[in-house]
């Protein structure tokens, strides 16, 4: 289902300038003035985006906006129906996914609240840090699961 709908979010704009700007989101008016398609959906549907900095949004200016969740939600709001998204942006910067990493994901403060939470789909982006070796020794433990 969520793949489905991230094809049509992707297809609904015929152009990247025709994207939502990264500033702010578009409100149902302006998405029906700029002339951009809104399928309406009638329940509220949740999007959990664990993942490692990447998720987070290191390093990039106004992270708020620019980060692949914050995006993510941008779009699939304007393509279905504001606010019919919300995206939980659960991103920890060097997180592994291997369990015998340097800093698991699963011994985090996100991953707790990813458990708390009534979420339709997870999206799960890990393993850049697993394929790190010098300091942090990760890449030797790789076969450790």
């Amino acid at each position: 289902m969520l793949a489905s709908l991230l094809l049509s979010a992707i297809a609904a704009y015929s152009a990247p300038s025709a994207w939502p700007s990264q500033e702010v989101d578009p409100t149902p008016s302006e998405a029906v003035e700029s002339g951009q398609p809104k399928a309406e959906q009638t329940r509220r549907q949740t999007i959990a985006c664990l993942g490692d900095s990447i998720t987070e949004g290191a390093r990039l200016r106004q992270a708020q906006h620019t980060a692949w969740p914050n995006q993510l939600r941008a779009r699939l709001n304007f393509s279905f129906g504001y606010s019919n998204f919300q995206v939980e942006q659960l991103g920890v910067g060097g997180a592994t996914l291997l369990r015998g990493g340097d800093r698991p994901i699963w011994k985090t403060p996100a991953f707790e609240r990813l458990q708390l939470l009534d979420v339709d789909h997870v999206v799960v982006m890990l393993g850049t840090n697993d394929t790190v070796q010098d300091g942090r020794g990760n890449w030797a433990k790789a076969g450790a699961w």
